[in-house]
C-alpha cells in the first residue's frame, strides 16, 4: 500500500474532523503543521506529543476526533514509517489527552472561580450570581458534581446523569457509589486528603466509574475544594470527562505494538522482554525455539492465504496445547513460535506434543495439509544468559538442524553453542576479508601419477585471520555455506586464477553445489577459458543427480564450450554412478572422506577392497581418477596400483601463490 499525497491526506483528515466536531473557522493550516510534526516524529521514531496537543488547540479536543484521527492516520503513517509510527502515536495520543485534561483543569478553574465570584457577588445581588453559576454548571459538557466533604452529593448537572446513565437530577448519596468497586479505597483516600487540606486538589487521569447498570466508564477525574467568600460550608467540584473511547484506543496501540496482528500472539520484541524477565528471576526454565517444516511449499503451492490460515491454525493448537502449563506462546518469525515454560522438565516431552498436535490434517480451500515442526530446546539456561543471545543460539541450532531433516529436535548445548557462534562470527567477517584482501587465492599441485608430469593447479581459497591464523580452503568453504558469498567468489576466483595462472599449468576449480547451479555461471567461465587454455571445473554430484537440475544444463553447456569437467564428491553420495553413465566429464575425483577411510582401514578390510572396485570400473569406462589429501608414499603406491592416476596431497606439495608453483620461472 502506498501513503496518499500530504494535501490528500490532511484534507481528508480536516473532513473527518469537521464530520466529528463542529470548530468555526478555517483550521487548514494548525491541521497542516500537525501532520507535518506527525510524520517527521513516526519517521524518527519519535512520540509525537505537541501534534496531539496541536490537535486539542485547534478546538478537536474530543474522543471521537481522537479515534478518526488514528483511524485515518494510523495506517498512512504505518505504511510510510513502519513501527516508528507505533512510538509517534503513543505520543501523539498522550499529547492529546495532557491538552485535554489541562483543558478540564482551565474549565474546572474556570467554575470553580465563577462559584466563589458568584457567592462574593451574591452579597450584592445574589440572584444574578445564582443564575450564572447555574447556567454554567448546568450547560458544561463535561459532567459536574459538587459534594461535601464527606462526600454528600449536593447537586450533580445532566452531563453526568447521562455518562453513567442515571434519570436525570437522581443522582445523590455517596459520591463513592458512583465509583467502581476497584478504584473506591483509592478515591476514598483522596478525597479525604482534599477535605483535610492536605491538598488543594485532586486530579486522576486515568479512573473508573460505573454506570447505573455497573458498566464501567474510564474518566479523567478533578476535583477541588472551594470555600465561599460568607464563610458558609465547604463544598468540593469535580470535573468528571468520559475517556473510554480514549483508554480502547490507548490500549490498542499497545496491543499493536506487543502482538502479532495474524495470530494474536506475543510478538517477537514482547516475548524477549518477557523471556529476559524469566532469566533474571530463576535458572529452572525451559526455551522452545520451534519453525515449521515446508511452510514454503504451502505459502507458494496453495497461496499465501493458506499459509496465514494454516498459521493460525498452528497457534491456536500450540495454544490449546499450553493452557495448562502456565508457558508463554509468541510467534517470532515468518515461520517460526517460541515458547517459555516455567518448568524445564516439561521441555524435552513437550516436544513430542507438539508435533502430535500439529499432525492433524488441516483442510485449507480442499487440500488437507498437516503442519510438522523442527524444534531446538534450551533447559536451564545458565545464570546471566541475555534473552537476545539464547534466542540467537536457538536459531543457528535450528540452521543446522534443518539441514538434517524434517521433524527433528535437538538440545541447545552450551559447548557446541559456543562453537557454532565462533563459526557464525567468522562467516560474518568473510565480505571485510574479501574486501580488504585477506582472502586470496592459493593453489596445490595435481600431478599425474606416476609419472611426473604437472597437470592441473588446483584453486584453493585462504584466509589470513588476524585471530585464528590461517583458514585453509576446507575451512573457507564451510563457511561459505553460512553467507551469500559462494557464487560471487566463484566468479572472482574464475578471473584471478585464470589471470595469474596464464601460459603456465591450467587452473582446477571444485564449485560448490551452489556455485555449479549459478544460472550466470557460463559467462564469466567462457572469459576465463579465453585467458587460461585447459581450465577444468568440478561439479559435485549432490548438484547433478536430482532431474532437471540447473547444474546440469551448465556442465552440459560448459562441456561443448570445450571446459574439461570433473565429477565431485565421487563415492560418498548417492547417484554418482548414474551420473557418471548420464553425462559427460572428463575425471572423476574421489570424496576425500573415502580417501580418509582408505587410509585408516585394516588390511584386507571390506571397504578398501569396494574402493579398488569402484576404481577400476571407473577407469575401464576411460575416466581418470583423481585422488586428493595423499599424504605419505605407501598411500600414494596403494592408489596408483588400483588405478588412480593423478594425486595431491602434503606429499606431491602444499597449497603456494601462483608464482611459486613448480616450474614457474
Amino acid at each position: 500500500m502506498t501513503s496518499p499525497p500530504r494535501a490528500e491526506l490532511a484534507a481528508g483528515w480536516a473532513t473527518a474532523l469537521a464530520a466529528a466536531q463542529d470548530v468555526p473557522g478555517g483550521r487548514a493550516d494548525e491541521l497542516t503543521a500537525a501532520l507535518d510534526d506527525l510524520r517527521a516524529r513516526a519517521r524518527a521514531a519519535e512520540p509525537a506529543t505537541a501534534a496531539g496537543a496541536a490537535l486539542v488547540a485547534a478546538g478537536y479536543g474530543t474522543a471521537e476526533c481522537l479515534r478518526v484521527t488514528v483511524d485515518l492516520l494510523g495506517p498512512a503513517l504505518l505504511d510510510e514509517a513502519g513501527p516508528g509510527a507505533f512510538s509517534a502515536l503513543a505520543g501523539f495520543t498522550a499529547g492529546f489527552a495532557e491538552a485535554v485534561r489541562d483543558a478540564v483543569v482551565a474549565e474546572q478553574a474556570e467554575v470553580r472561580s465563577t462559584l466563589v465570584r458568584a457567592r462574593h457577588e451574591a452579597e450584592l445581588a445574589r440572584d444574578a450570581g445564582l443564575a450564572h453559576f447555574d447556567g454554567l454548571f448546568s450547560a458544561a459538557p463535561l459532567g459536574m458534581v459538587i459534594s461535601t466533604p464527606d462526600r454528600r452529593v449536593v447537586l450533580a448537572n445532566d452531563a453526568l446523569s447521562d455518562m453513567l446513565e442515571h434519570p436525570r437530577g437522581t443522582i445523590a448519596g455517596d459520591l463513592l457509589d458512583l465509583v467502581h468497586p476497584e478504584e473506591r479505597e483509592h478515591l476514598r483516600t483522596r478525597y479525604a486528603e482534599l477535605a483535610s487540606g492536605e491538598f488543594d486538589r485532586v486530579d486522576e487521569r486515568h479512573t473508573r466509574l460505573v454506570t447505573g447498570e455497573g458498566e464501567p466508564v474510564w474518566v479523567r477525574l478533578t476535583a477541588t475544594a472551594v470555600h465561599p467568600a460568607d464563610g458558609g460550608p465547604a463544598r468540593h467540584v469535580t470535573a468528571v470527562e468520559n475517556v473510554t473511547d480514549l483508554h480502547l484506543l490507548e490500549r490498542k496501540i499497545s496491543f499493536e505494538g506487543t502482538h502479532d496482528p495474524l495470530t494474536g500472539l506475543l510478538n517477537r520484541s514482547a516475548f524477549a522482554t518477557r523471556l529476559q524477565e524469566a532469566l533474571e528471576t530463576g535458572a529452572d526454565k525451559a526455551v522452545l525455539h520451534l519453525v515449521l517444516d515446508d511452510f514454503a511449499v504451502i505459502n507458494s503451492g496453495i497461496g499465501p492465504a493458506a499459509g496465514e490460515r494454516l498459521l493460525a491454525d498452528v497457534a491456536a493448537r500450540l495454544e490449546q496445547l499450553l493452557a495448562d502449563l502456565d508457558a508463554v506462546l509468541a510467534r517470532t518469525g515468518t515461520e517460526e513460535f517460541a515458547v517459555l515454560l516455567p518448568r524445564a522438565e516439561a521441555g524435552g516431552e513437550l516436544v513430542e506434543r507438539i508435533n502430535d498436535a500439529l499432525a492433524e490434517p488441516t483442510w485449507l480451500d480442499g487440500h488437507g495439509v498437516a503442519a510438522s515442526a523442527s524444534v531446538a530446546v534450551v533447559l536451564r539456561p545458565a545464570p546471566g544468559t541475555a534473552a537476545a543471545d539464547l534466542l540467537a543460539a536457538t536459531a543457528i541450532a535450528l540452521r543446522d538442524l534443518r539441514a538434517t531433516g524434517k521433524r527433528q529436535w535437538c538440545l541447545v548445548d552450551a559447548e557446541e553453542d559456543r562453537g557454532r557462534r565462533a563459526r557464525s562470527r567468522l562467516a560474518a567477517g568473510m565480505p571485510g576479508a574479501w574486501e580488504t584482501g585477506a582472502l586470496s587465492l592459493a593453489y596445490e599441485p595435481v600431478w599425474q601419477v606416476p609419472g611426473p608430469d604437472l597437470r592441473r593447479a588446483r584453486v584453493l581459497l585462504r584466509w589470513d585471520h588476524p585471530t585464528e591464523g590461517v583458514l585453509d580452503d576446507a575451512r573457507c568453504r564451510a563457511l561459505l555455506a553460512d553467507t551469500g558469498l559462494a557464487v560471487p567468489l566463484a566468479r572472482w576466483a574464475l578471473h584471478h586464477a585464470a589471470d595469474q595462472l596464464a601460459g603456465h599449468v591450467p587452473p582446477y576449480l571444485e564449485l560448490t553445489a551452489e556455485q555449479a547451479s549459478d544460472p550466470d555461471l557460463v559467462g564469466p567461465v567462457r572469459a576465463a577459458l579465453a585467458a587460461a587454455e585447459g581450465l577444468s571445473l568440478g561439479f559435485p554430484v549432490e548438484a547433478l543427480c536430482d532431474y532437471d537440475m540447473p547444474a546440469e544444463d551448465n556442465l552440459r553447456v560448459l562441456t561443448d564450450l570445450g571446459v574439461r569437467t570433473v565429477l565431485t564428491g565421487f563415492g560418498r553420495t548417492r547417484g554418482d554412478l548414474a551420473c557418471l553413465e548420464d553425462l559427460h566429464f572428463d575425471a572423476v575425483s574421489l570424496d576425500p572422506t573415502v580417501v580418509a577411510r582408505v587410509a585408516a582401514a585394516p588390511e584386507g578390510s571390506l571397504f578398501p577392497r569396494a574402493v579398488r572396485d569402484l576404481v577400476a570400473l571407473v577407469r575401464e569406462a576411460g575416466y581418470a581418477v583423481v585422488v586428493g589429501g595423499v599424504a605419505d608414499q605407501a598411500q600414494l603406491d596403494w592408489w596408483v596400483a588400483v588405478g588412480a592416476n593423478r594425486a595431491c596431497g602434503p606429499l606431491l606439495g602444499t597449497s603456494v601463490p601462483g608464482s611459486e608453483l613448480p616450474g614457474r620461472d
